[in-house]
């Protein structure tokens, strides 16, 4: 059973232009609500929380970019 439908967590890439400004570069995208229910139950507890490791670069050496799923994420619950 799934707690949300929809609940995502973003990582953005940005590039700083001439003038000064930033221009989005990639996105990165984790959806919560792909994972199990017990790991929110978990993480819910008092003085836990949940965790997500990741390499920042995709396997030929971009910034990480669209929905990122294990195993290229590992998520745990830390004290």
């Amino acid at each position: 059973m799934r707690i949300f439908t929809s609940v995502y967590l973003g990582l953005i890439w940005v590039r700083e232009l001439e003038d000064g400004s930033w221009s989005l570069f990639r996105a990165a995208r984790f959806r919560l609500y792909e994972m199990e229910r017990s790991l929110f139950e978990a993480a819910m507890k008092p003085g836990r929380r949940l965790v997500g490791r990741l390499g920042l670069t995709d396997a030929l050496g971009w910034p990480r970019c669209a929905t990122v799923r294990p195993p290229d994420i590992t998520w745990s619950i830390e004290v």
